[in-house]
């Protein structure tokens, strides 16, 4: 599966309780490590980047949750 969100842009991940929108969101940030596959942002595989280069790019992804 691929999914590409351009630089710069608003993107939502709406969807039930439990259908797994947390989880990808700690798993995009670096929070969560994958059991196959690979996750590259920029250009760069999250596997490969030290402990400061991920707080590097968690400072660079903007998350709101929003509560009901």
């Amino acid at each position: 599966m691929h999914l590409n969100i351009p630089q710069s842009k608003i993107f939502d991940i709406i969807g039930k309780t439990g259908a797994g929108k947390s989880s990808l969101i700690r798993t995009l940030s670096g929070l969560e490590q994958i059991t196959s596959g690979s996750i590259h942002i920029d250009e760069h595989n999250l596997d490969e980047l030290n402990h400061n280069q991920l707080i590097q790019l968690r400072q660079r992804i903007g998350m709101v949750f929003h509560a009901r």
